[in-house]
């Protein structure tokens, strides 16, 4: 299904600064604004579909970072291929080839104890090797 959108000079000149300063895709954030208020109809109609998440903030917080995460996925195959990483924002904070060892050395880490206050999540993925060839 294809949509048009008409924009007004503010939203548009707001796309374009969030474009800017985040690198993020124009249809990236629509995607995530009509997955985040569509999480919170579901939320509010009571069907469960919340109860992967400890929050709705962590929900958009994990949201947000996979998207973030699959747009920057050529990259990181180049430069850490098989290996678990810390990722936020379109930057790997630390990666390692074993996830509980990278777990372990950034669990006390103010940038952990920082999200875990506000989102109750951090984001720790693991990279393939390679992109499958039906992705």
């Amino acid at each position: 299904m294809n949509i048009n959108l008409q924009l007004d000079q503010q939203h548009s000149e707001q796309l374009k600064y969030i474009h800017q300063q985040e690198h993020v895709e124009v249809e990236s954030l629509f995607n995530q604004a009509i997955e985040e208020q569509y999480l919170q109809l579901q939320s509010d109609n009571g069907d469960g579909n919340d109860q992967l998440f400890w929050s709705n903030a962590a929900h958009a917080y994990i949201n947000h970072q996979s998207s973030l995460f699959n747009f920057a996925l050529p990259q990181l195959l180049k430069q850490y291929p098989a290996m678990h990483v810390l990722f936020e924002d379109g930057v790997v904070i630390d990666a390692d080839v074993d996830e509980d060892v990278l777990l372990d050395r950034i669990w006390k880490t103010d940038f952990v104890r920082e999200r875990i206050d506000k989102y109750q999540a951090i984001f720790c993925h693991f990279v393939p090797n390679r992109l499958d060839s039906n992705e």
